[in-house]
């Protein structure tokens, strides 16, 4: 294949070291925009979705870049500003900085190609791919991304139309989302709640469930999921919302059948996967836990949460030393993960050394006192240390 008579292998060449500049462009928009707009300093991660891990890093007094040490990732980024509070109107000029970043070098590499014969070949490239950042991030896309804490985003032209909604719904909203980002979720649960006796948007059901979630009301969760089925389409993470509320309270078997909806919508998504693996854990389906759990690690190979579980799915058949090394591998990419101390000290209790089971317990549930079954192991272990 040749394009402009250069040999194929030479274009995979080009596009190789052209992406990651077009993506810097990108993803410099959105930090120039962020800066101008709230003259707060600004992080800009290159081949990663926010991880500081495993990369280089450059600090400037306004910036800051984390240049991931693969540059095969080199064609994805994110950016983020330390301010998180700022006017809708400014958030959608900032939201809008990268793909204006990635036309305006589309527009200038054909200025430059229509009038000079300068480094023809690479602005065609250049070009080329600033277009495709464009219009990948113009358009908006139902595709969710998920950043390196876990939280899910959206392309710019999805964010933007959001924002643009989310101006038309009462000023608590925007209230509630930034209380929501603060992690105060009784507080924003209790602002979204309010905020749906003056409409029920789908987006203040997904927030008013999301907040509840993570404030561990699984009950209040449920009662909205149910709501907000019967009033809206539901799409793949409000059925894995809807599907954790019925695992963690109790109802495991009728969990199974929204994490498999939201399967059926995306075969891939490894929340569903870890979470339908998680659930049949605790209906003691080990086996099949191991492949969900084996086949969103696939998919993410540092997904701590699914080394987590797979790791106690091994431990309960008997694969004591394997269990070990998922937990071990699931808290070094998260060692603020309670539930993986917990699973540590299970490790521990099955190979009959109570005292360091004892201790991993308590410290899992110093840092997490709602973790699922802590106090009866504490309470079991007890006795058998008096002994």
């Amino acid at each position: 294949m040749e394009f402009f008579e250069i040999p194929g292998i030479f274009i995979v060449f080009f596009f190789i070291l052209i992406r990651p500049l077009t993506v810097f462009i990108h993803e410099m928009g959105h930090a120039i925009t962020g800066w101008l707009v709230t003259r707060k300093k600004v992080h800009v991660f290159i081949g990663s979705y926010g991880s500081k891990d495993e990369s280089f890093t450059i600090h400037f007094k306004d910036f800051s870049f984390y240049i991931f040490k693969n540059p095969l990732k080199w064609g994805r980024g994110l950016c983020n500003t330390e301010r998180k509070r700022f006017s809708v109107n400014k958030h959608i000029l900032y939201v809008f900085g990268g793909p204006a970043a990635s036309l305006l070098i589309a527009v200038m590499s054909y200025f430059i190609i229509s009038n000079t014969e300068f480094l023809t070949t690479f602005f065609v490239f250049l070009m080329i791919s600033s277009v495709i950042d464009f219009l990948m991030n113009i358009f908006p896309s139902q595709k969710t991304f998920y950043l390196s804490d876990g939280r899910a985003i959206s392309n710019d032209g999805r964010t933007i139309l959001n924002l643009i909604q989310q101006k038309k719904l009462p000023k608590e909203y925007t209230e509630g989302m930034y209380i929501f980002y603060e992690k105060k979720f009784s507080e924003a649960a209790s602002i979204f709640e309010n905020v749906l006796q003056k409409s029920e948007e789908p987006n203040i059901y997904r927030m008013a469930i999301a907040s509840h979630i993570n404030n561990k009301n699984y009950e209040r969760a449920k009662e909205l999921g149910a709501k907000f089925k019967e009033k809206h389409v539901m799409n793949s993470d409000d059925l894995i919302n809807f599907a954790l509320t019925f695992t963690q309270t109790g109802a495991l078997v009728e969990s199974l059948v929204y994490y498999d909806e939201a399967l059926k919508m995306n075969s891939n998504h490894k929340f569903a996967l870890n979470n339908k693996g998680y659930t049949l854990i605790l209906l003691e389906k080990y086996e099949e836990a191991i492949l969900l759990l084996s086949k969103a690690l696939s998919i993410d190979k540092k997904f701590s949460y699914s080394y987590n579980n797979r790791g106690l799915a091994k431990i309960n058949l008997g694969l004591y030393e394997e269990g070990l090394t998922d937990i071990e591998y699931s808290l070094k990419l998260d060692s603020q993960n309670a539930d993986a101390y917990k699973n540590l000290g299970i490790y521990h209790m099955k190979k009959m050394e109570y005292q360091k089971a004892l201790d991993l317990f308590l410290k899992a549930k110093k840092m997490d006192e709602s973790l699922n079954m802590i106090d009866e192991l504490i309470l079991e272990l007890d006795s058998k240390t008096e002994k």
